[in-house]
């Protein structure tokens, strides 16, 4: 009777443990690393506005896309339940997220309910923009933060090259509008042409009643053609509304480069918005033409503040305030805060709205390595926000046969962090003097003052040979006559053209 009841508790035993088992296994692998694949089903909802597709890991979110893009969800709503992780690492990520939206652009909601999508990664040469959704019209999109985002449009100007953190495109919309509400993108944005901002990369002269607020950019916009801002890189939307942005990061642009809104042919308006990065041309924003009797052609500026920019021409501006640096408006004791901003130790006033889930900027550190060649001189530790300076000796380059180094200063160029760097020592060179030869040479390019020759050999003869009293002769190939003053004798040399 023992042996049996026994036998029965092991049985229970296993079976309990086998079901312990495959909980653990299933809790375990919903834990790991996206695997590039999108997900079969939600994690719940109806995808109504009062029963949205609850989205709880990387795979939901693109089974999201693919939904969108297919039509079968474009007008759907969609509801973040939990932080995800797309991409760990960034510097080499594994796979990529394909835009939602475009031929269906995307016209229902996504409320991320103030949680993080780290690891966006978006390599993308196709049509209708580059961005987490391609193209939106009368849509709402709120409350969650953009880290670790890398976008990368690499198709050409016919591929509509605008490029966004959030939206690539904002189409024609009707008198309801699209919304871009509490959103914080921390990345790099960069398009194959114009029309780049951090959050939205162009809404359309069709759209109405575009609202985008509450937004934060930090990081590296950077556009191959015209019209980037922090924010917005060109808007052109009638009656469209900027309002209780900042952009913390870097612009890059060919022309029209601001703080907040590259560009606007409207009458849309930035109200309570802040530029304290870096690149701007214009500190908020600017219009195409500087008209006074087209107001509709005029981007109005409203209570708005900048630094590291010149003014913003061709506008209607009220309060808008060039701020020698950005001290006003850090921490606890900011003298400048507009409604709907706060303050937070240690850090830029930010939106009220994101107090809750916002990264940190100030307190966050930036890890900065000098270098020069393969030798690491330092590594140091700063605060994103910071200027770094280099503390060692003067780096040095050992002469060669024909040149001597003179340290020319840093690569890229020392400005304030946006993150982690590696910045490397540039030399410029000089020739050494022989007789009969000059001593000039170039810092970028490293090639000698002599004009350029053409010749069958000109590319691959050797080069002369030095001796005393002047250059030899050039056999073969181009030579170059050089006439060489010596007192008031007129002596003539030839040297063979340099590659």
């Amino acid at each position: 009777m023992k042996k049996k009841i026994f036998s029965i508790l092991m049985c229970l035993c296993l079976v309990f443990g086998f079901s312990a088992m495959l909980f653990v296994g299933t809790a375990a692998e919903e834990g790991d690393a996206w695997d590039g694949k999108a997900a079969s089903a939600f994690d719940g909802g109806t995808g109504t506005k009062a029963d949205p597709y609850q989205i709880a890991t990387a795979a939901q979110l693109v089974l999201m896309s693919d939904k969108i893009n297919d039509g079968t969800g474009n007008a759907a709503h969609y509801k973040l339940t939990a932080d995800i992780v797309f991409n760990a690492d960034m510097e080499d990520p594994q796979y990529a997220y394909t835009p939602a939206g475009g031929e269906y652009p995307f016209a229902g909601s996504f409320d991320g309910d103030k949680h993080t999508i780290s690891g966006l990664y978006i390599p993308w040469s196709g049509k209708y923009g580059a961005a987490m959704f391609a193209s939106v019209t009368n849509a709402t999109i709120k409350n969650f933060a953009l880290l670790n985002l890398i976008v990368n449009h690499t198709g050409t100007t016919s591929d509509s090259p605008q490029t966004g953190g959030v939206v690539s495109f904002i189409t024609a919309d009707s008198t309801t509008g699209t919304t871009i509400d509490s959103v914080y993108v921390q990345g790099d944005v960069k398009g194959c042409g114009q029309n780049v901002g951090g959050v939205v990369g162009l809404f359309s002269s069709s759209s109405k009643n575009t609202l985008i607020t509450n937004c934060v950019f930090e990081g590296n916009v950077e556009a191959k053609g015209n019209y980037s801002g922090g924010i917005v890189g060109n808007g052109n939307g009638g009656g469209s509304v900027i309002s209780n942005c900042l952009n913390l990061g870097v612009i890059t642009g060919t022309s029209y480069k601001c703080g907040i809104i590259g560009c606007s042919n409207s009458n849309c308006t930035v109200r309570n918005c802040i530029h304290i990065g870096n690149g701007a041309k214009y500190g908020i924003g600017r219009s195409v033409t500087k008209d006074p009797v087209v107001p509709e052609k005029q981007i109005k500026l409203e209570n708005c503040y900048y630094t590291n920019a010149i003014s913003s021409p061709y506008s209607n501006e009220t309060n808008v305030v060039l701020l020698e640096n950005k001290d006003a408006l850090v921490g606890t004791e900011a003298t400048i805060c507009p409604d709907g901003f706060s303050r937070r130790a240690n850090d830029v006033i930010i939106p009220t709205t994101l107090l809750d889930f916002a990264p940190a900027y100030l307190s966050r550190s930036a890890t900065v390595t000098w270098k020069n060649g393969d030798t690491v001189l330092a590594t140091e530790t700063y605060q994103v926000g910071d200027i770094p300076t280099y503390k060692g000796e003067t780096p040095t380059k050992a002469e060669d046969d024909r040149f001597t180094y003179t340290f020319n200063g840093w690569s890229p160029e020392v400005k304030e962090l946006t993150g982690d760097i590696v910045y490397e020592a540039e030399f410029f060179r000089t020739k050494k003097t022989s007789e009969g030869d000059d001593n000039t040479g170039d810092a970028n390019t490293g090639k000698d003052n002599f004009a350029e020759t053409t010749g069958p050999d000109a590319s691959t003869t050797a080069a002369p040979e030095e001796k005393k009293g002047g250059c030899k002769s050039a056999v073969g190939g181009t030579a170059l006559v050089m006439l060489v003053v010596t007192g008031s004798a007129l002596a003539v040399t030839t040297r063979k053209k340099k590659d």
